[in-house]
């Protein structure tokens, strides 16, 4: 069972007043664990890596190294070499989207995506077929936020190359029935990539198991450092595919015109690699690990139960997909703008998102231009639901008194 106060404790930014953070689906906070991984590398361990001979370097890289099997560890990964360090989500989306263009994807081939998807995978997704001459193919959601398996089947076909889909929506959390998706891709033949962007922080997960090809996150949702993110793919698959940069460290031979480049994953970072921050995003890792992710999955369901059961019944608001057991809960509300709430929530010190959430499709389906998002993490707590949803009551009816006075100043 998790001790909520002893974890906050962990996060020195929840030690300011008052201070109600809501917006982890955009950024998680810090533990101090991080923040002193990435201190310690700075002040005692600094240094370029898999390059020289002095102790120095020679122990980076050696930590460097163990950070890539503690990532593998987390997501079940068979070798760590399966696991390429990135920026974030996007440059994974990126970096692959781009060498499958290049040399696995062509006018014969589709790329099938899903209206739940952040642009991230969505619009990396439509270049790349935009320069192979695939066909890029989107299913759909339903009103409610669902994915339309129905309309997802007719999508796939034996043409399709890849099926893209994330395993839990940034807009309602809304997770797709990822063992059915994956069964229907891997009956066409085509491989399976997956944005856990919003799931790898909320529960444990195994690769294997899901016989995804490829998955992808960024490290500053799961509790690490802004600039990492992770790129998996299997082994058999990282190797038919050509770089995606090109520079020091991921070559093994250059000549006039041919050269060798490195395996996997060397070839894919090229240059000089962040390494503060990824020992800062295995840090991360490993504090999920022994803080315990079947605890804090049967944590934050109670929370995402508790704060959807709150949010519907508010005079007011309109909750967009109402997925039980979410940490993410998107609303509309009938009165005002949603950048107005965040605003007026922003003033009683409570941090939340407002906007489109970079998901104008899955939006447009929802029927909604703008949202407020409430996205919650394991240090947050029933006390902080009840103080944002009784200070969402108290907007509503400031908002009624002020109609009230215009209507009569009006008469």
């Amino acid at each position: 069972m998790l001790d909520v106060e002893r974890i906050r404790q962990d996060f020195p930014v929840l030690n300011r007043k008052k201070l109600i953070y809501m917006d982890n689906g955009a950024t998680t906070q810090k533990p101090r664990a991080v923040i002193d991984r990435i201190t310690e590398y700075y002040t005692s361990e600094n240094s370029n890596i898999h390059r020289s001979c002095y102790l120095l370097s020679i122990l980076a890289s050696e930590k460097y190294d163990e950070a890539r099997r503690t990532v593998a560890g987390l997501i079940g990964a068979a070798d760590p070499a399966e696991i390429i360090f990135t920026k974030g989500a996007t440059e994974s989306f990126n970096l692959l989207s781009y060498v499958m263009a290049e040399g696995m994807l062509n006018g014969r081939d589709n790329v099938v995506v899903t209206e739940l998807e952040h642009h991230s995978n969505y619009l990396t997704w439509q270049h790349a077929c935009r320069l192979s001459e695939a066909e890029f193919r989107v299913a759909r959601a339903d009103g409610a936020g669902r994915l339309d398996l129905e309309d997802f089947r007719q999508k796939v076909d034996g043409h399709t190359k890849l099926v893209a889909i994330t395993m839990a929506s940034n807009v309602t959390g809304q997770a797709p029935p990822l063992e059915e998706i994956i069964q229907i891709a891997k009956s066409a033949g085509a491989m399976v990539l997956l944005d856990a962007t919003q799931a790898v922080q909320h529960r444990k997960m195994d690769v294997k198991a899901l016989d995804c090809d490829f998955l992808a996150f960024s490290g500053h949702k799961a509790y690490g450092p802004m600039g990492t993110g992770v790129l998996y793919g299997k082994a058999r698959l990282l190797e038919q595919l050509p770089p995606f940069m090109y520079g020091g460290d991921m070559v093994e031979t250059v000549g006039d015109t041919e050269n060798t480049y490195k395996a996997a994953p060397y070839k894919w970072e090229a240059g000089t690699v962040n390494v503060a921050d990824i020992l800062g995003l295995e840090a991360a890792v490993k504090y999920l690990l022994a803080s315990g992710l079947d605890d804090i999955k049967e944590y934050e369901n109670s929370l995402g139960a508790y704060l959807l059961e709150r949010v519907k019944h508010l005079d007011g608001y309109r909750v967009l997909g109402e997925v039980k057991n979410s940490t993410i809960l998107s609303f509309v509300p009938e009165f005002c703008s949603p950048y107005d709430i965040g605003v007026m929530l922003a003033a009683n010190n409570i941090a939340i998102r407002t906007g489109k959430h970079c998901a104008y499709p899955y939006l447009r389906r929802l029927g909604a231009d703008s949202t407020c998002r409430l996205s919650m993490a394991f240090y947050n707590t029933i006390g902080e639901i009840d103080l944002v949803v009784d200070t969402l009551a108290s907007i509503r009816r400031l908002a009624d008194k002020q109609r009230i006075y215009h209507d009569t100043a009006a008469r």
